[in-house]
């Protein structure tokens, strides 16, 4: 069962309340108790950059019985300016302190937050047909006094807060570093795929350039061995003319001397005849 406004009252479901936070018939607004940086200092006021991100504890502080639960939600007022409770929800039958969001700025303006500011909606419900056996398995905390469970609950998310946190929405300033980081990984990975590629390519410029200068010489050497065979042979030609020359001036010589045999012997058949006769 919701519970409306004059039964939360009757009930004193939550201490220091302020009556202009009863809205409507069945909901109370909470107030701005004490703003939470990520660095551990406390403000009652606090102007939150685009982005930006603090933990603000609640004013009042909660009463609750074991058949009553509540549910905290965002206020519209705030969320259309771009200004988000993150860690909103149910509250438990027995709370006893109070409670905290975390706001963020997604606007594009700084928003200040003031003690007293409201920032959270709460409404109360009430379990019908509750069974009274269950009360006596139910252990409740005692608290000594409103201030020390309000000192008690700031320590705690303070620890939590500062330990955990960043001081802006997704850590920016990390991201950045991871930014930088992989920027240079890169750079250094890129650089050196590049000295890896220069080296190879020089290499091939440095080999192909020695390849044709020793394919030049050895063409060059070709050429020359060439042209030194070419020699000997015009060389050889030569000789074999002179050769040639030679058979031809002794073959002319042996057919002078066949020539002059054959007359030799002719006049000597000529003259033995005349001695016969």
């Amino acid at each position: 069962m919701l519970l409306n406004a004059e039964q939360i009252k009757k009930l004193k479901l939550l201490k220091r309340t302020t009556d202009k936070n009863f809205i409507g018939a069945a909901s109370y607004n909470l107030s701005v108790g004490q703003i939470l940086t990520m660095d551990g200092k406390i403000h009652t006021s606090y102007k939150l950059p685009p982005r930006g991100m603090i933990l603000v504890t609640t004013k009042e502080i909660f009463d609750l019985p074991e058949n009553i639960i509540g549910y905290t939600t965002v206020k519209n007022s705030l969320s259309i300016i771009g200004i988000m409770a993150i860690n909103i929800g149910i509250v438990d039958p027995n709370y006893k302190e109070p409670i905290s969001s975390l706001l963020i700025n997604f606007g594009k303006h700084d928003h200040l937050i003031e003690e007293d500011d409201t920032f959270l909606r709460m409404t109360f419900h009430k379990f019908e047909n509750f069974n009274d056996s269950i009360l006596s398995t139910i252990k409740v905390a005692e608290h000594p006094n409103d201030d020390t469970i309000n000192n008690d609950y700031l320590k705690k998310r303070k620890k939590i807060a500062v330990n955990n946190l960043s001081d802006t929405f997704l850590s920016i300033s990390q991201i950045k570093l991871q930014i930088v980081k992989k920027v240079w990984i890169n750079f250094f990975t890129g650089l050196g795929i590049l000295t890896i590629v220069i080296t190879i390519v020089s290499f091939t410029l440095t080999y192909t350039k020695e390849f044709l200068k020793y394919k030049k010489v050895k063409e060059k050497s070709e050429i020359s061995i060439q042209l030194e065979e070419l020699k000997d042979n015009i060389q050889n030609n030569h000789s074999m003319d002179s050769v040639l020359i030679k058979i031809q001036y002794l073959e002319s010589q042996i057919k002078e001397l066949k020539l002059k045999k054959d007359q030799n012997e002719g006049n000597s058949m000529g003259r033995t005849t005349e001695s016969g006769k």
